[in-house]
């Protein structure tokens, strides 16, 4: 009767030390793993505010055009949600290059980056809205980009739980300085097509 209750006690803590992993593996390191498995689109909006982001809302809008809403194969694989490159002229916290873009080990390393970005690119000013959507006018090659970027500006305004414009065009015309262009491409553009 020892044995067997020795051998179930046996048993049972082999399956219990089996399945019972404190947080996922993976080949970059358990710490990456973990906090990789801790992206919500909340935690991502605090790193931002944590990080001292200038503009995390639009941060936040860059992440969802480029990374499509999160699910893209440079986001989850590259834990690239900005679709940065590598940077050769500035500190970086990248660990090497996958699909002609930086790759990070976890997706905060990704928000640090793009601080990082933007002190080298600020020059360490603080700049109002307007002045941060003139100097993401280079950033990406698509002529539409910052008419997509500031289309999902109120989902970020709603992760940030304020609700300044009752309209996104508002937001548009009045405050970031749109051009013709994008007003007329919003026009012919829904959400889900962008």
């Amino acid at each position: 009767m020892a044995k067997i209750t020795s051998l179930i006690l046996v048993a049972l803590f082999g399956a219990i030390t089996t399945f019972a992993k404190p947080y996922p593996t993976h080949r970059v390191g358990n710490r990456d793993a973990f906090i990789n498995s801790t992206f919500t689109p909340s935690a991502f909006m605090q790193a931002l505010l944590d990080n001292g982001v200038q503009h995390p809302e639009i941060a936040y809008s860059q992440a969802l055009v480029e990374s499509g809403y999160f699910t893209s194969k440079m986001f989850r694989l590259n834990h690239n949600m900005f679709g940065m490159k590598l940077a050769l002229y500035r500190k970086t916290t990248a660990v090497g290059e996958r699909f002609k873009h930086a790759r990070f080990r976890n997706w905060l390393d990704a928000v640090k980056d793009y601080k990082l970005w933007q002190e080298a690119r600020l020059k360490g000013k603080t700049v109002n809205q307007k002045q941060y959507f003139a100097n993401l006018s280079k950033y990406a090659a698509d002529k539409h980009y910052l008419a997509k970027v500031r289309k999902h500006l109120p989902e970020s305004y709603d992760l940030l739980g304020i609700r300044p414009f009752s309209d996104p065009r508002e937001i548009h015309l009045a405050d970031v300085g749109a051009s013709k262009a994008d007003v007329e491409y919003l026009g012919t553009q829904s959400l889900s097509r962008l």
